[in-house]
């Protein structure tokens, strides 16, 4: 059809058909861009509202160093050194089981809070058979906007008022 641009120009003699062709590629082509513009907003849209409810899922590294003031962190640490070196050293296998209940504290509709009863499990393997330790504690915590769970309260209100006057929900210890 076209040898140059723009088409009429070109040393082939061109057909009126040709230019309605080409004009209407052309209304095509923009048709074409504009959805592809709605649609890559549309997608940017969707993912700011995926983005703004990452920061309302549980960080799952911080809640684990949470459990028993990180002591629960320290016990898994142990666990898998030592169950990794009996797998090693008398050729078994080795197990370990990491368990949570999660139980809502008494009263707690409004304080929003939670028990987190951790287990911890594992079994080593040993020249003459195994070796099976169990280890529970319990850590309360708060359940925030979307179910986030953290130790300490995520929104603790408005406390003074813009004059910074108390705003009546303090009380004046006595």
């Amino acid at each position: 059809m076209f040898v140059g641009w723009p088409p009429f120009f070109t040393h082939q003699v061109a057909h009126w058909a040709d230019h309605f062709f080409y004009l209407h590629s052309i209304k095509n082509l923009y048709r074409c861009a504009t959805w592809c513009v709605e649609k890559t907003a549309a997608i940017a849209a969707s993912c700011e509202e995926y983005s703004m409810s990452e920061d309302r899922k549980t960080n799952v590294p911080d809640f684990l160093g949470e459990l028993d003031a990180g002591v629960f962190q320290n016990k898994i640490s142990a666990a898998l050194n030592a169950t990794a070196l009996g797998v090693l050293n008398n050729g078994g296998k080795g197990k370990i089981v990491i368990t949570l209940d999660l139980d809502r504290l008494s009263n707690s509709v409004e304080e929003k809070r939670v028990g987190i009863k951790h287990q911890l499990k594992f079994v080593t393997p040993t020249p003459r058979g195994k070796v099976s330790e169990e280890d529970t504690t319990e850590t309360p915590m708060y359940v925030g906007k979307g179910g986030k769970l953290t130790i300490l309260q995520e929104d603790q209100g408005q406390l003074f008022t813009v004059d910074g006057k108390t705003d009546g929900k303090l009380r004046v210890a006595q």
